[in-house]
């Protein structure tokens, strides 16, 4: 019956990611993505593990160097990448553009939050961030219960305020957005009050505690836009 290819053709290079998800690239130099897990939302599957290593990086001391260097130039978006070319001078590409990519964040974090200097962050992670002024608000709320649940923590704006007031059980079923809580709360502090779990809100992996809260701010963005009720 002989085989039956998919695509027939002479390519100069090949990535494979899993099973029908590969990118190929052509002669001039042209991309070909196939495959759900590498396109739409399915490419922040594929990104996540360069993602983690990167903010890894970025807690290293050389990674926390470059950072500093990189924040020092108070860059706007507009200044990206001059400032890569800049660090990479004395730093690895990809950590240069980590770096350079993580204070212009912390730049923009500014308008939500009083320490962004000591924060990470990732651009969509910030975006959905509740505004420190707003998270305390809400926090207070829940000053009579413990523990309390975040049950889409997110980069931690809500989970850092509730730890003010309780003990923290965090979770999202996002690790990068995990590793950010992480990184934040050890930051400005209240580790030892959050705990950070991978978990689906809609299947979480606890059952009810009694005096304890719980709080739900899930995301509200379809197509990269926001989704309003």
């Amino acid at each position: 019956e002989g085989i039956q290819l998919e695509l027939d053709g002479r390519y100069a290079a090949m990535f494979s990611y899993k099973m029908k998800n590969y990118v190929l690239l052509d002669a001039r130099g042209k991309l070909l993505i196939k495959g759900s897990g590498l396109r739409s939302r399915g490419i922040e599957l594929f990104q996540r593990l360069w993602m983690e290593e990167m903010f890894r990086l970025l807690l290293t001391g050389p990674g926390r160097e470059a950072l500093q260097e990189a924040q020092a130039a108070e860059p706007r978006p507009e200044d990206f990448l001059a400032l890569v070319q800049k660090l990479e001078r004395r730093f690895p590409s990809a950590l240069a553009a980590a770096a350079a990519e993580q204070a212009i964040l912390r730049r923009k974090a500014r308008a939500k939050f009083r320490e962004a200097d000591r924060m990470f962050f990732a651009t969509e992670a910030l975006e959905q961030a509740t505004a420190q002024p707003v998270a305390e608000y809400r926090a207070a709320r829940f000053a009579s219960l413990a523990p309390v649940f975040d049950l889409t923590c997110g980069l931690g704006g809500d989970a850092l305020a509730l730890a003010q007031v309780a003990p923290v059980i965090a979770s999202d079923i996002d690790r990068v957005r995990l590793l950010l809580l992480a990184a934040n709360a050890s930051a400005l502090g209240p580790a030892h009050r959050v705990t950070p779990v991978l978990a689906d809100a809609r299947r979480p992996p606890w059952g009810t505690l009694k005096g304890a809260g719980a709080f739900l701010d899930p995301g509200r963005r379809q197509a990269g836009r926001r989704a309003r009720s």
